[in-house]
């Protein structure tokens, strides 16, 4: 069912959410956040290659094993900073490995340069990454647009929900994280943010967008309670990859809680999912409560439990076809050392994997029949003083 929206409550929405977000932001962030602080090296500066002088492949032996080696010589314009316009020369060298996936630079690619210092004031210039992130924009440019396109004025909404979704990620819990704050309370509070606020964006405040949320943080709850017992049973530890141990290495001290970490990315991995499963519960109810207005609570819930049977399996899908394809190149390398399926699954990289896939998935499950619980609980109350008016 289409609602009008008002102009006052949607803009208000809007700048309690930024006000909000702006509030928290400060608050989970500290002086112990070490973002930023473990810098390694620069970027380098940013240029783009004139013509390329020379391609070399070289082999060296140590012992009994050779190494091959290509080296690229290439000039470059800067196109940033002090030298910017000033034309360099540079090398890229490639081992065996890199000679198998990194591309040679062409002429007009555009790169970052990293300066060595030489003794005697010279600089020798390396190639670096190339520059990815003027194709990243304008993919997302390509998004939004298409968004705009086929949404309109919902096109809109959902851009700034998105918007508005990834600032409460990366400039409230990350902070947050990184200060030493409670893991787990910042989760809750920035879900509860994020439900809230894109379901009053999205559909304004409705019963179906309230039937929605509570639906969608049992179902999140669901999982975090999972997730929070799975790992004292299974003794995960929370260094589970290079990336964790890395990142507990930086400072001993802090005693970072890697567990709250794994819980964080599981509960937020789950939030989109099962926010999508309660407002398609939650609309489908709305519209047929529209046409039999009538309906006893038990055949709300039971179409309810309809409808969510057919969701699930693509929902439960997604989710676990998302943490395997993300992880693909590491399961293989796993399985080429290990001797039996038995032994992955005890890894305990693979076991958090498995973990994060099926607790987002019982979450999913559990929104369906607690989004038709509160749909049907507010949409009979409303029908109840509808018809005592009428008495």
């Amino acid at each position: 069912m289409s609602v009008k929206r008002r102009p006052l409550p949607y803009l208000l929405t809007i700048l309690l959410s930024c006000l909000v977000l702006y509030g928290a932001g400060k608050l989970a962030d500290g002086p112990d956040n070490f973002l930023f602080t473990q810098r390694t090296g620069e970027q380098g500066t940013k240029a783009q290659v004139v013509d390329v002088l020379s391609d070399e492949d070289t082999t060296q032996d140590y012992e009994t094993v050779s190494f091959a080696q290509r080296t690229v010589t290439f000039r470059a314009k800067f196109l940033e900073g002090d030298k910017k316009g000033q034309v360099v020369r540079a090398t890229q060298t490639m081992d065996t490995l890199q000679m198998q996936a990194v591309h040679a630079v062409e002429k007009g690619d555009k790169l970052y340069l990293t300066a060595a210092h030489k003794a005697d004031g010279s600089d020798d210039y390396i190639a670096g990454n190339f520059v990815r992130e003027n194709w990243l924009l304008g993919l997302v440019a390509v998004f939004f647009l298409l968004m705009l396109l086929f949404g309109r004025m919902q096109g809109l909404n959902t851009i700034l929900s998105l918007v508005l979704t990834c600032a409460a990620v990366f400039t409230v819990l990350v902070p947050a994280i990184a200060s030493g704050r409670n893991i787990y309370l910042w989760t809750v509070l920035v879900c509860l943010f994020i439900v809230v606020m894109t379901l009053s964006i999205i559909t304004g405040f409705t019963r179906k967008s309230a039937a929605a949320a509570l639906g969608c943080l049992g179902g999140v709850c669901v999982a975090g309670l999972l997730t929070v017992f799975m790992n004292s049973a299974m003794k995960i530890s929370g260094l589970v990859d290079e990336d964790t141990f890395m990142l507990a290495s930086q400072d001993p001290s802090r005693n970072l809680d890697l567990l709250g970490i794994i819980f964080a990315a599981i509960v937020i991995g789950a939030l989109g999912a099962t926010m999508d499963v309660s407002m398609s519960i939650s609309s489908s109810l709305e519209e047929l409560l529209i046409k039999v207005p009538n309906m006893s609570f038990i055949e709300l819930l039971r179409s309810g439990l309809r409808i969510g049977r057919d969701i699930m399996g693509t929902m439960a899908n997604t989710l676990i076809l998302a943490y395997v394809g993300s992880s693909l190149s590491l399961i293989l390398l796993m399985l080429s050392y290990q001797n039996t399926t038995a032994s992955l699954f005890n890894l305990e990289f693979i076991a958090t994997e498995v973990l994060q896939a099926l607790a987002g998935s019982i979450g999913i499950l559990f929104t369906i029949p607690l989004t038709a619980i509160s749909t049907g609980l507010l949409y009979r109350r409303r029908q109840q003083r509808l018809q005592n008016k009428q008495v």
